[in-house]
């Protein structure tokens, strides 16, 4: 369909299938399969020309018997700036002066990458023992300076990669480094609290700067060269003399160390970073104060000035970086995509892009050559962790770290009720059988009770001593389980809130971390996070089966549809599923690259999915324990919910997004559903048409359709049956 367009509608195609490319082009090197998917998902959204690029080749994909993928239904929720990301580059960079290119140091590599293309140049090793803190380069481009735990500081010649000097002086840890504007000297900041000035040319040690009283964690030089500005972990910043080594001044009012300091290019402010999770403007010409910058919900690890000195650029402990206006101080957003603490950031030297080094093992860059650019960064308000379809598949209930619930209408995601009354992060969520109500906890130590036809708190559930991690209602709906901190899960009458039992058993900083009933409601499976997983006859609370799963925890357990097996996952990213009847292993799941932050089996009990921190949901057999679909997301999948009867699923991640996810080419055989014992009879509940069909004992066990008119959904009846659920 391109050869159709105009000139113009070309290049504006081409445009944005590069710029595609180019945020999928980390996920694409390592798995060019899913070229097509990723994107498609992102393109999708774009002008119509695109569309109809597209459009034949989705069709081919949409259809009966084609290769399952995940089709997702609305934007990706990330930072417009985003252009690249750069994976296994460890979390230390330096651009090139020219910016042409990056340079990125583990303990072990030197990695040159060619920043226009992404392309890994060269490499080389480095010689150090242990692991690189910092790595910077000359101005003129010609050196590059790295800073190791092994207590040294190495100096090489750029073009070819050879070692011209080994500082040796510090007597531990040397955090970082840095060449002075004419490149004829390099200061380092070591844990032994000392400041060192090397001469470049010979690598002779100068001085020795003394005044610190714990580690030098950051050094930088004025853009004239005269003076070294430090940071340290004893809460302060020191400006030092470069020609005597004495210090000039020194700033306090951090409450935690100072991680990070840089001098802004006219040489008039200094910017420090904390882990009070402050940055903080100094005077340079005074000890003055000139602004405290708050924002940051995590310790500030980074620091940069633009190279106009416009802005500020900062990185925390919670993956992420923010950018502010260095004249007003204010903030300007967050650039979010990162899924761990992001330990360097700053400006390529033309101050067109940002750049970010996590330990998720990704460098990031983001474009920054407007101010509109800079403005359109988005944030994670709602912080969204969890997410469950309600039994119609009609609805949606988020929960987040801002402390509410939302319930979402499924087919428009737009918010149909905002739920407040939890007092700190919503930890999970579960919705009754018949959906009317929906049960949360919380880190405040409570459980909240609510109406969800129209978001009204019904009952709050108090009694656990510690943080309330997990949460679930028996199948006829009388019972809610809670599993907490403190070690303990609780059962409650979900009518009355009356607290029933107290069950004990588990172990573990975070105790009780998830739980479930089995669909016939004999049986409770709790884990914890030793690993240990305990399943329990639910009318007396008999331990029935403890299990040492061996990693470090064990969370998202579930019983599949019909009863006969427990899901759950593991610490070291695998997913494990047992007999519930004899606790017996049966499969393993592994292909995970990261922590499994959520499971669940699909209706039909025939396949699993999973949402990991190492961004993919996957779609996995039950019968082979293959991997049937995976897709890949901006950051880390913090939940995932499966439809109750279509191949549909809702998930989150850490930036905040909540997607709709279809899954093309794959077909649900029968849904399990269970029957209830009523005052008529033997009913079971169609989860597409939601009518009451009277059955018969002979047909427990068997598959039927739901005679409803305009239905007809394959439904399996389970061999068991449940008392009534209360209205």
């Amino acid at each position: 369909m391109i050869e159709q367009a105009t000139l113009g509608e070309q290049k504006n195609i081409l445009r944005e299938f590069s710029r595609a490319l180019g945020r999928e082009a980390h996920v694409l090197t390592r798995q060019p399969d899913l070229l097509w998917q990723q994107m498609y998902n992102r393109l999708q959204w774009e002008d119509p020309g695109i569309n109809q690029a597209l459009r034949s080749e989705f069709a081919g994909r949409n259809t009966t018997g084609v290769k399952p993928w995940l089709h997702v239904r609305n934007p990706f929720h990330e930072s417009s700036a985003f252009i690249r990301a750069f994976i296994g580059r460890g979390d230390q960079y330096a651009f090139s002066p020219d910016g042409r290119f990056i340079i990125s140091i583990d303990n072990k590599t030197v990695r040159v990458t060619d920043f226009a293309t992404g392309q890994l140049l060269r490499s080389w090793w480095t010689g150090h023992s242990m692991g690189v803190q910092k790595c910077t380069f000359s101005s003129d481009g010609r050196l590059l300076a790295s800073a190791s735990v092994d207590k040294t500081i190495k100096v090489w010649e750029f073009d070819s990669g050879k070692l011209i000097h080994t500082l040796e002086g510090h007597t531990n840890t040397v955090w970082s480094c840095a060449f002075s504007p004419t490149g004829k000297l390099i200061a380092s900041a070591s844990k032994d609290k000392t400041l060192r000035i090397w001469e470049t040319f010979s690598g002779r040690n100068l001085r020795i700067l003394e005044g610190h009283t714990d580690d030098v964690m950051g050094c930088s030089f004025s853009p004239d060269g005269s003076s070294i500005v430090s940071s340290s972990a004893d809460k302060t910043v020191r400006l030092w003399d470069v020609s005597n080594g004495l210090t000039l001044r020194t700033l306090a009012g951090h409450n935690g160390y100072v991680t990070a300091c840089i001098i802004s290019p006219d040489g008039k402010v200094i910017v420090s970073a904390s882990m009070d999770k402050t940055l903080r403007v100094w005077e340079a010409a005074s000890d003055r104060c000139i602004s405290t910058l708050e924002g940051h919900e995590a310790r500030v690890m980074a620091c940069a000035f633009s190279p106009d000195g416009c802005f500020i650029v900062s990185s925390d402990w919670d993956g992420k970086v923010k950018i502010w206006d260095a004249g007003t101080f204010e903030p300007l957003g967050n650039l979010i995509g990162h899924t761990d603490r992001v330990m360097a950031c700053g400006f390529s030297p033309d101050g067109r892009f940002i750049i970010s080094g996590s330990v998720d093992n990704t460098l990031r860059v983001w474009e920054t050559s407007t101010r509109q650019a800079i403005s359109l960064v988005e944030d994670d308000t709602m912080g969204i962790r969890k997410c469950v379809f309600s039994p119609d598949g009609r609805q949606i209930v988020s929960a987040g770290l801002d402390g509410k619930l939302r319930i979402w209408d499924a087919a428009t995601l737009q918010v149909l009720h905002t739920l407040e009354g939890h007092t700190d992060r919503v930890s999970a969520c579960a919705l009754s059988p018949n959906g009317f109500s929906l049960v949360s906890t919380s880190w405040d130590k409570t459980l909240r009770v609510w109406e969800t036809t129209n978001g009204r708190l019904l009952r709050t559930l108090e009694g656990h001593t510690g943080k309330v991690m997990a949460c679930g209602f028996s199948p006829d709906g009388h019972l809610i389980i809670s599993g907490s901190s403190d070690k303990t899960l609780r059962v409650w009458e979900s009518s009355t809130g009356r607290l029933l039992s107290i069950l004990e058993g588990h172990t573990g900083v975070w105790g009780v971390i998830t739980c479930a009933f089995s669909p016939d409601g004999h049986f409770i499976a709790s884990g914890d996070d030793n690993a240990i997983l305990i399943i329990r006859d639910a009318a007396s609370g008999r331990i029935l089966f403890k299990i040492d799963c061996s990693g470090w925890q064990v969370h998202g357990c579930q019983f599949s549809p019909d009863g006969r097996f427990i899901l759950y996952a593991r610490g070291n990213y695998t997913l494990q599923v047992r007999d519930a009847f004899t606790s017996q292993l049966v499969r393993t799941f592994q292909r995970h690259e990261g922590p499994i932050n959520a499971c669940a089996f699909t209706p039909d009990g025939r396949f699993i999915v999973s949402a990991s921190m190492d961004r993919t949901l996957r779609l996995w057999s039950m019968d082979t324990g293959e991997t049937i679909a995976q897709g890949m997301f901006p950051s880390s999948v913090s939940s995932v919910g499966i439809h109750p009867w279509l191949p549909q699923l809702i998930s989150c991640d850490h930036n905040g997004g909540l997607y709709r996810v279809d899954l093309p080419g794959l077909n649900f055989g029968p849904i399990l559903v269970t029957a209830a014992a009523t005052y008529q009879g033997l009913e079971a509940i169609c989860p597409a048409c939601q009518k009451r069909l009277q059955i018969n004992s002979e047909q427990l066990g068997t598959e039927l359709n739901c005679p409803s008119r305009g239905c007809g959904l394959r439904l399996k009846i389970n061999p068991f049956v449940l008392n009534a659920p209360r209205e």
